[in-house]
Order: C-alpha cells, then sequence, then structure tokens
C-alpha cells in the first residue's frame, strides 16, 4: 500500500510505502529489506529519497519523497509516445542515476517503466521530466568483487531483461544498460522491441534478434538516436556501450559537431584501420584488403609497390633506356650509309 502523508510540523508532503509482515512474505520482506539497505547509501537527484522507515512488529514503512506523475508507463500509456527530445532528457536523467550506481558497484537488475517515478504531472512543463528511479528490491552490491560469479541468477522482468541474464553463463552490470535501451525504444515509438504473447516465443527473440524499426513512427526519429538503440540493444554484452558511454553519447548532449555514429560498414573500417595504424596522415592512403576466393588477398585501392618491386621497376627502365640507344644509333648509321650512296650517284 502506498499513500500520501503530511508532515504536521513542516506541512511537508511524503509518500509512505507500507507493507504487512504476514501478507509479505519471507521472499518479498528480504527484498523490501534489500532495498532499504541500497536506498540508504545513496544520494541522487534521479534515485527516489528514502527519508525515514518505521520497524513494527506487525509492518514496515519506508517514508519517500512524493512523486505526483506516477510512474512513466502511466505516462507512456497517457501520452501513446515521447517525442525525440522529451525522451532524449528522460534517458540523460536515468543514465546518470545508473552511473552514479555503477560506480558504486550496485546493479538495479530491474530497470522498467514502471520502477521510474515521475516527479510531477504532465501538466508542470519545467520538471515533468524530473524522473526517479525506484524500487532496489532486485537491486546487488557487488562491491567490486567477482561481479559476474556474483550475477548468476536470473532476475527482473523478462520484456527488460538482458540476453546474458537468460543464459546462465553470469551476466554484469551491462545488463542495466540493455533495460535503458528498452525502455527508450518504448518511449519512443509505445511498444516493446520484442514482444510475443508466447513465453517461450519472447525469449527466443531476445536471445537471437536483433532489433528492428518497422513502426511508421520510426520515420520521424533520426538515425542518430536509431543508431545509438543499436549499441544499447546488442545481445553480445561485449559490443554493447556502457552507461557512461551512453552519458557522453552525442545523442543525449546535443553536440552536432561529433558524429552520432559511422554512416556505413565501410567507414567504420577506415576509422578502425586508420586508429589501428596511426599513420593515416595526409598524403598517405589507407586501403582495405579482403580476400579473394583463391585466398589471395586484394585492395578497393591501387598499391604501392613494395621496396624490391621498386627495385625492378627501376631495372626494367634501365634496360629499356640501353635498348633504345642502340636502336638510335643504328638508324644514325643507315641514315648515314644512305647519304653516302647518293654522293657517289
Amino acid at each position: 500500500i502506498v499513500y500520501e502523508a503530511t508532515h504536521i510540523a513542516t506541512q511537508t508532503q511524503w509518500a509512505i510505502k507500507e507493507v504487512r509482515k504476514p501478507a509479505a512474505g519471507s521472499s518479498k520482506f528480504k527484498m523490501l529489506d534489500n532495498e532499504i539497505n541500497i536506498l540508504k547509501q545513496v544520494d541522487h537527484a534521479h534515485i527516489i529519497h528514502l527519508e525515514v522507515t518505521y520497524n513494527t512488529p506487525t509492518k514496515i514503512c519506508l517514508v519517500t519523497e512524493l512523486c505526483r506523475g506516477g510512474t512513466l508507463k502511466q505516462q507512456l500509456h497517457q501520452k501513446k509516445f515521447f517525442t525525440e527530445d522529451e525522451t532524449r532528457k528522460i534517458i540523460y536523467c536515468l543514465a546518470d542515476a545508473v552511473v552514479y550506481l555503477h560506480k558504486r558497484d550496485i546493479v538495479h537488475r530491474d530497470l522498467k517503466l514502471e520502477n521510474i517515478l515521475v516527479k510531477n504531472s504532465l501538466d508542470d512543463n519545467e520538471n515533468c521530466f524530473d524522473i526517479k528511479v525506484a524500487d532496489f528490491g532486485l537491486s546487488v552490491k557487488a562491491d567490486g568483487v567477482g561481479i559476474r560469479k556474483v550475477l548468476t541468477e536470473s532476475c527482473g522482468t523478462l520484456l527488460y531483461m538482458a540476453p546474458e541474464m537468460m543464459s546462465g553463463r553470469g551476466y554484469s552490470h551491462w545488463c542495466d544498460v540493455w533495460s535503458i535501451g528498452v525502455i527508450m525504444f518504448m518511449l519512443l515509438c509505445g511498444e516493446p522491441p520484442f514482444h510475443s504473447k508466447s513465453k517461450e516465443r519472447l525469449l527466443r527473440k531476445i536471445m537471437r534478434k536483433e532489433v528492428k524499426f518497422i513502426q511508421p513512427i520510426w520515420a520521424t526519429v533520426s538515425d542518430g538516436g536509431k543508431y545509438l538503440l543499436t549499441c544499447l540493444l546488442k545481445a553480445d554484452p561485449a559490443y554493447r556501450m556502457s552507461a557512461h558511454q551512453l552519458l557522453e553519447h552525442p545523442w543525449i548532449t546535443g553536440d552536432t559537431t561529433v558524429p552520432l555514429g559511422p554512416s556505413n560498414v565501410l567507414e567504420m573500417m577506415k576509422h578502425y584501420v586508420g586508429n589501428e595504424d596511426g599513420n593515416n596522415e595526409k598524403g598517405h592512403s589507407t586501403s582495405l584488403s579482403t580476400k579473394s576466393e583463391k585466398g589471395h588477398s586484394s585492395t578497393s585501392k591501387t598499391e604501392t609497390p613494395l621496396p624490391h618491386d621498386k627495385a625492378k621497376i627501376k631495372s626494367h627502365k634501365k634496360k629499356k633506356s640501353k635498348k633504345d640507344k642502340s636502336n638510335s644509333s643504328e638508324q644514325k648509321s643507315k641514315t648515314k650509309e644512305k647519304k653516302e650512296i647518293k654522293g657517289k650517284k
């Protein structure tokens, strides 16, 4: 039960979350205890503030800051979808909170629209995007030791769960980044990136499929926004960007001087080759080599001859010049002979 209360002395309004111990059960009580411990360790503008707790023989009460806007899911249901600019502001706040948590080795593990509270209603234009991350019942503090060994339990909400959480091979804080990607996708189009009535089919889609932008509304979203989503929703966490990288991404910061993403595979390869060699200066061209069917390499540009090839070219030129000299001397002698014959006549 959650209800609104006003402190009589200060007239400050608070939200009170009440959990009755007999009805909660051991598992829910454990999650609540975990949430309290986590909230006591954090202090961030976009994480719900826990003021105080009251523990009685029959119930536990958490007094937290009041969020009049309800959940982000309720807001999305009301709006149908958010504009790209609105989504940018929300994802920035969310990423900022997650970066803060990850720096403290805290993994939320259940980021979803229902667990993100909105401080004020949509009528308040200035603060309608002031969000608060809440519900830390499934969160874990890894303490920076063996994070992959610690995080092996499959938990959270399937629609928002990262593929590695279902694999059974262990996972880390990158699972939160996947959840941010799902939230961003849903804010922009109103639907999740993967959905199915069958739990098993949904699981297979999350594990195997890449994100696609098939709804008509994606025509109104920038290429930079769509490219960012593909970076957040990489099935392999090794290729997924971190929350910190998300926070500094040009789409988030609004920095138009920095490319939002490689325009095509060739540009990505050129950028990679240039960084690897460190010799891609002015006057030097970078050629991308590929393998033909017979196993021989070929290049997309004319190859610069190797030193020994240059020596052969010089030698060939010298031979050619000597041959040209001998031919010219023969022609001169023939011309001389013709002149002598004419003189005799």
